[in-house]
């Protein structure tokens, strides 16, 4: 049998956990898949944890566990959930998605096939209502911000094309994991914030350690993107997030061998003034296409001070020593189990 826990990590959503309970339940998983269903409730308020708990009870049909997590922050909410698992592979979505109804399926070809140690699909779309005209990824750009994410429309390895696992359609085994310390908790969401770089630190300590991934586009989840994520203001708020995010990251990553200027290469500097030019360039312009190109701009400014932000205040606040060497795996303390 084929022993595989699904963890999601849910925060104040029961609405949405229930419609992801929901398509987990209406799944196809095969007779050779044992199935647990890990929901780790992440300090959710009180009335919260209550209406996650009924949400489920209702799923009679799943066999349901139940955490709460009670130190914040998504990746805290999955090692609790890691901790309490002892199947083989680990797979991985969040409360606001739906599972493909093949997803098992597709997950246990690869796992019956014995050759891989971590699998990755894509997040397709469910909007919440029409996107607008302005949005950048109308010109190809930053569609991660919601939550979309297509690497690739066929299967390979990840190292084949650059991709990257994502954290919200994954499987895991969970020895690797447990190999690399969990998931990193000195980045990723966490309340009051739009930090993230969890996933890409997963991915490049699953690499350091010789492990071998596969992406397959039928791995499919659809993510809902309601219409709070298409404002100006998110995209700037995940702009500037997503920068602190690597600029703490940058302090154990190689360094680049290039010009620097206050810590940073110098390209990050004239990106931001030409993202800012295209910025003013394009906005006066009642053209869709010109005004997606404007916000895009205006959001590769907007990622310059969120990356000072993360290398000089938030790797300071943290206390840590930063290791910048290849080979070190460098997750600080508080990322292990």
């Amino acid at each position: 049998m084929i022993k595989l826990s699904i963890i999601i990590p849910t925060y104040n959503r029961p609405d949405l956990l229930s419609v992801a309970l929901e398509h987990i339940a209406m799944a196809r998983v095969p007779d050779d898949v044992a199935l647990t269903v890990i929901v780790s409730d992440n300090n959710s308020a009180p009335h919260n944890q209550e209406a996650n708990k009924a949400v489920v009870q209702r799923f009679s049909s799943l066999r349901l566990v139940y955490l709460l997590a009670v130190k914040q922050g998504r990746s805290a909410a999955l090692n609790f959930a890691l901790a309490h698992t002892t199947d083989d592979y680990l797979g991985f979505i969040d409360d606001d998605e739906k599972m493909d109804s093949a997803w098992f399926e597709v997950a246990a070809a690869h796992i019956r096939e014995g050759k891989i140690d971590f699998l990755g699909g894509p997040y397709k779309p469910d909007w919440e209502s029409p996107p607008p005209a302005w949005l950048p990824m109308h010109v190809g750009a930053y569609r991660a911000v919601l939550g979309w994410i297509e690497q690739s429309d066929r299967v390979q390895p990840f190292v084949d094309f650059g991709g990257s696992i994502c954290g919200g359609n994954c499987i895991v085994k969970r020895s690797a994991l447990l190999e690399i310390g969990g998931f990193a908790t000195h980045v990723g969401r966490s309340k009051g914030n739009l930090m993230g770089g969890e996933d890409d630190e997963l991915h490049r300590n699953l690499l350091l350690k010789g492990y071998h991934g596969i992406y397959d586009p039928a791995l499919i989840i659809y993510h809902f993107i309601p219409n709070s994520r298409m404002t100006r203001s998110y995209h700037l708020r995940w702009a500037f997030w997503s920068g602190a995010s690597n600029g703490v990251r940058l302090q154990w990553l190689p360094p680049e061998p290039v010009p620097k200027l206050f810590g940073l290469p110098r390209y990050r500097f004239s990106g931001a003034l030409n993202g800012f030019l295209r910025f003013a360039y394009h906005l006066v312009s009642g053209a869709p296409q010109r005004q997606a190109r404007s916000f895009a701009g205006l959001m590769d400014a907007f990622y310059l001070p969120g990356t000072l932000y993360g290398k000089l205040i938030l790797s300071r606040q943290a206390g840590r020593k930063m290791v910048t060497t290849n080979a070190t795996l460098a997750p600080p303390p508080e990322t292990n189990l």
